[in-house]
């Protein structure tokens, strides 16, 4: 988990800087904001899915999860029509503002079935 919230502001960091390099992108920044982003999201995806495997999630649970899901697209979708120079200004307001929600919204996620998994240790309800 740690992990996460390392390649998480690795992400935000090389983020800012190919934003305050401009364009052309800097390749090896901007190669370091793809793989940390990629890799950031499969390593708390695999962590989602460990802990699926362990905790039984409260109600509220999918919500969150496809909360989350769908930020990780929007960031998706508006990074690659920045890198590819489509879309109105919007784009790059979208990708700018969408991180604290996605970082907020995995934080939960997580949150939810580590709880979970503590209660279920511990003897309480799952």
């Amino acid at each position: 988990i740690l992990v996460c919230g390392v390649g998480f502001i690795v992400i935000l960091l090389s983020g800012v800087v190919t934003s305050w390099l401009g364009k052309p992108y800097n390749p090896a920044v901007f190669g370091l904001h793809k793989i940390a982003a990629v890799g950031t999201v499969f390593l708390l995806f695999t962590i989602i899915r460990t802990l699926l495997k362990n905790v039984k999630p409260g109600a509220v649970a999918p919500l969150v999860f496809a909360i989350t899901g769908i930020l990780f697209l929007a960031l998706l979708v508006s990074g690659a029509l920045l890198s590819l120079s489509i879309g109105p200004a919007v784009v790059l307001r979208v990708h700018q503002a969408i991180p604290l929600p996605v970082i907020v919204f995995s934080v939960l996620s997580v949150s939810l079935l580590v709880g979970g998994e503590a209660l279920a240790r511990a003897g309480g309800p799952r």
